[in-house]
């Protein structure tokens, strides 16, 4: 005997079974060459989810196959498809002057590069056109003035006194917490923002300045006197 179900419902019972991954932690460390590494301290296989403590407090989905340790100071964690983005940490310490090193590059124009940033004051950031301090065209100064005012430079501050793109905003960078910011390079155009806003808060035409645009373009970073900074970059870029 058979049964015809053409007109009937059919009810299917589905049962889900939650697979659970391994939660792994990373610390920061200080190497012997004085810079700040990231150490997984147990077998990174089968690793699920990385929670990265050490001031970051932030946890972010990785691959499983991640580097225990290594000299490197930078932490390039793949973030799958479709972005193939990297998260790269980085600590500059304070310096009097100023010198600047160089972490990405070269990135051909245009370009977007969100980052976070933690300091008492100064987080200086170097656009240039060569792995050199020489060949800056913009120096980007977020918090200056002990945290009170952010500008742009034409070039380095011991060359270029003046500044443009003048923005007063006391605290906007913090030594207990990390703050997001971008920076935009578009025709030869510079523009600084702050994470979640569309507006920039400073800008330089620093193509306009210099007579000519800079097509590729390298990335320095550096602390200032006695303020230490810590630096987060979200990017696609590959860092160094």
């Amino acid at each position: 005997m058979s049964t015809d179900l053409s007109n009937s419902q059919i009810y299917v019972l589905v049962v889900c079974t939650k697979v659970y991954g391994r939660e792994c932690n990373a610390g920061q460390e200080l190497g012997n060459d004085g810079q700040l590494h990231w150490v997984i301290n147990e077998d990174p296989d089968g690793c699920t989810d990385l929670r990265m403590a050490g001031g970051l407090n932030m946890q972010r989905r990785v691959n499983p196959h991640v580097k225990k340790s290594g000299p490197e100071v930078t932490t390039q964690i793949p973030r799958g498809e479709p972005n193939k983005g990297h998260v790269c940490e980085y600590f500059t310490a304070p310096s009097n002057p100023h010198t600047f090193r160089y972490i990405m590059g070269p990135l051909s124009m245009p370009f977007k590069l969100d980052f976070e940033a933690k300091t008492y004051a100064e987080a200086l950031i170097a656009l240039a056109e060569r792995n050199a301090t020489d060949s800056m065209f913009a120096e980007i100064n977020i918090g200056g003035w002990s945290g009170n005012k952010s500008v742009i430079r034409p070039c380095h501050s011991d060359i270029c006194p003046g500044w443009f793109g003048e923005h007063n905003e006391p605290g906007i960078v913090n030594e207990n917490e990390f703050r997001p910011f971008w920076i935009e390079y578009i025709e030869g155009v510079v523009k600084v923002g702050k994470g979640g806003q569309q507006t920039a808060f400073s800008q330089l035409d620093a193509g306009a300045y210099h007579g000519r645009v800079i097509a590729e373009v390298y990335v320095g970073i550096s602390g200032w006197r006695n303020f230490p900074s810590y630096w987060v970059f979200n990017t696609p870029y590959v860092c160094k």
